[in-house]
């Protein structure tokens, strides 16, 4: 059985249209905007997405699909360490950097073939982390 019959996640090209092209998949309505201080780095990460909830279920897709049991700051560090400029884009709160530099990230990996197949779907190693991430951490912050 496909996730997508299971779970009616959108398709690929309408999640690519939410977030504007730069990542794969969204995460908003788990209630987090009250769970949250403004002031946290992690928060404004996961302002890209413009359904939280579709990237919750994604990112623990790719979790489950890829039998990772890292924690949030574990996946926060792999994704800093992997997307240039991602961390002191988002430590000055500027959304269209952050954008910049995963969209960057996305097109290397494609160049790269640093890529995941996740439930039929080709993802970038950058999507994939920032999946993982933002399910990790939507997870804690409810």
């Amino acid at each position: 059985m496909s996730l997508r019959k299971v779970t009616n996640i959108p398709s690929r090209r309408s999640v690519l249209r939410n977030l504007g092209g730069v990542a794969t998949l969204g995460i908003p309505g788990l209630g987090i905007g009250q769970a949250l201080l403004a002031e946290d780095p992690a928060f404004h990460l996961t302002r890209i997405f413009s359904n939280h909830i579709s990237a919750y279920v994604l990112g623990m897709t790719v979790i489950n699909a890829e039998g990772s049991q890292c924690s949030t700051i574990e996946a926060w560090q792999r994704l800093m360490a992997e997307v240039p400029g991602l961390e002191n884009a988002i430590t000055n709160h500027n959304l269209s950097t952050v954008r910049q530099c995963l969209a960057k990230s996305i097109a290397h990996d494609f160049v790269e073939n640093s890529v995941v197949y996740i439930d039929g779907w080709m993802l970038s190693r950058t999507e994939a982390s920032l999946l993982t991430f933002s399910a990790r951490y939507l997870q804690t912050s409810v």
